[in-house]
């Protein structure tokens, strides 16, 4: 008879799901991990407004709710209880500075494996109160945990300290974010821009970092020199409000600036753009970026964007500064000199340089050599 073996259990702590490129990274790997060895559960707070709970199901996963963080002591509480409940051999805790405390509970219910993966950089945009914050809890990020990852070894370091930690690069389905001129169609028409219009998007979290506003303020100066400029934000966030306002006051952003709700199908979305704008103060990794170069789009970054998010030299325009008029110039100058889109993109997807199935796999190589450590 053949013997029967028992999957591994695995929950990966995710935090507040609201469409994100840490929740994208977490969905990757659900779907390339080797469902014969592991059985995944996803760990979310029960208010995030984006979960795609049918995806997570049909992947294989099972999605865990829990108290928001916010409250601190019921947050614990649930995760102790879903611990010892679940009897997890592996714990993956993808909250960067939030990740002492599903690492405590882990480590109080004597979960074998234990890991910190962080996905952030401190941000002077993030203010002095919550970069306080990031830098205490970061002291305590090296004491429940024994396994350390990080997507760059920036991001990793600063956190991690003088752990050994492994840098695993976050991947994406290349297939997926290939150019569909069918997508294009179908969005532009859904979204009345007409052909001779130009669109330029930004997709992300509503949060200061991301500088909204400051796409805002460039977008409004393209606008000024050409009126087919249109600009597509698709996000949620503590700062939406701030940003609907600003538009709304705007003579030219309030006609030209369409803002929706994050959503799933983002993919087709960057098909019905023309250009990407991602000026963000910093990054870990810039997993938009990625996306976009990978549809074949001229990709608008600062200089908080990493090294490690370009992948094609074409596509991947860095401007420093904050001057809202060099950006503008930047970026008409771009659009004069635009590679043919849709053999580049073929040319990246097929490529496949940042490839979800790869992370999935020296991530596995990761679970494997901790569980042997701890067992052996």
């Amino acid at each position: 008879m053949t013997k029967e073996y028992k999957k591994i259990k695995v929950g990966i702590v995710v935090g507040k799901m609201v469409g994100g490129g840490v929740e994208s990274v977490i969905l990757n790997l659900l779907k390339f991990n080797d469902s014969e060895t592991y059985a995944i559960d996803i760990i979310i707070d029960s208010d995030s407004t984006n979960v795609p709970a049918e995806l997570i199901s049909t992947l294989g996963g099972r999605v865990k709710y829990i108290p928001p963080y916010q409250n601190v002591i019921k947050y614990q509480k649930a995760l102790n209880k879903l611990f010892r409940q679940e009897n997890y051999q592996i714990v993956h805790a993808n909250i960067s500075a939030l990740n002492v405390f599903p690492m405590f509970s882990a480590y109080i219910c004597h979960v074998p494996v234990r890991i910190a993966h962080n996905h952030n950089l401190i941000s002077p945009d993030d203010g002095i109160k919550k970069n306080v914050i990031k830098k205490f809890l970061s002291f305590f990020n090296t004491v429940f945990p024994n396994v350390y990852i990080a997507p760059t070894q920036k991001s990793g370091s600063w956190v991690f300290k003088h752990k050994d930690f492994k840098v695993v690069k976050n991947g994406i389905d290349s297939k997926r974010f290939a150019f569909s001129n069918k997508n294009r169609k179908q969005i532009r028409n859904e979204l009345k821009i007409s052909d001779n219009q130009i669109l330029m998007g930004s997709f992300c979290r509503f949060v200061s970092y991301k500088r909204i506003p400051f796409a805002l303020s460039v977008f409004e100066k393209l606008a000024l020199y050409n009126p087919n400029f249109r600009f597509l934000l698709v996000g949620d966030g503590p700062m939406r409000t701030k940003i609907q306002n600003q538009v709304s006051k705007s003579p030219i952003l309030s006609v030209a600036v369409i803002v929706l709700d994050s959503r799933s199908d983002i993919e087709k979305y960057y098909s019905a753009l023309d250009c990407y704008i991602f000026p963000s103060s910093m990054e870990a990794f810039g997993m938009t970026a990625i996306e976009a170069q990978t549809n074949g789009l001229l990709t608008f970054v600062s200089t908080g964007i990493p090294v490690e998010a370009k992948i094609s030299r074409e596509l991947f325009k860095v401007i420093s500064g904050d001057n809202s008029n060099y950006w503008c110039k930047t970026i008409l100058d771009s659009l004069e000199n635009m590679p043919d889109r849709e053999s580049i993109s073929n040319l990246v997807a097929k490529n496949d340089i940042l490839s979800s199935k790869n992370m999935t796999r020296n991530i596995e190589k990761i679970y494997n050599s901790a569980l042997l450590d701890f067992y052996y």
